[in-house]
């Protein structure tokens, strides 16, 4: 089950919640860049004030019973790595028992160039596309990309 939210009291009592109802593991998002999430402090949010980020794993860690781990990203903004330290912190002293870790940062894609430039080799399928814009971009970014597929998200 994933969870995410700023407040430790919430995630203490909804890790106690999903725990109850079967949940094998609790996934605490700490690097959804979305700005509605990241307004409340939750999600990528939480990067940027590593106290809040253990404070927010210790209690489902502790109190739940349940494996927990922890969605992360590298950092905010394009070159900030402050995610790395804050993984190393979340496992010690939350007692998180694994990090996802998404070594891009939180900040909007720098454009399809950055595709173009890390596209894997011909053997591999690749599929391009944009959960928002949809169809028409993909369609751009296929052509762009020399995907193999178009997607959404």
């Amino acid at each position: 089950m994933q969870l995410f939210g700023p407040d430790p009291e919430v995630m203490r009592s909804a890790a106690e919640i999903v725990a109850r109802r079967g949940a094998d593991l609790i996934d605490l998002n700490m690097g959804c860049p979305v700005p509605k999430v990241c307004k409340t402090g939750a999600g990528a949010a939480l990067i940027d004030d590593p106290d809040v980020a253990v404070a927010v794993a210790a209690p489902p860690s502790r109190g739940s019973g349940l494996p927990v781990t922890v969605k992360l990203r590298s950092g905010r903004t394009t070159g900030d790595t402050s995610g790395y330290a804050l993984a190393h912190r979340l496992v010690d002293e939350a007692g998180v028992a694994a990090i996802g870790f998404h070594p891009r940062s939180a900040s909007p894609p720098q454009g399809h160039a950055r595709l173009r430039a890390r596209r894997p080799p011909r053997r591999v399928p690749r599929r391009a596309g944009h959960p928002q814009r949809g169809l028409h971009t993909a369609e751009a970014v296929r052509s762009g990309l020399r995907a193999d597929r178009r997607g959404r998200g």
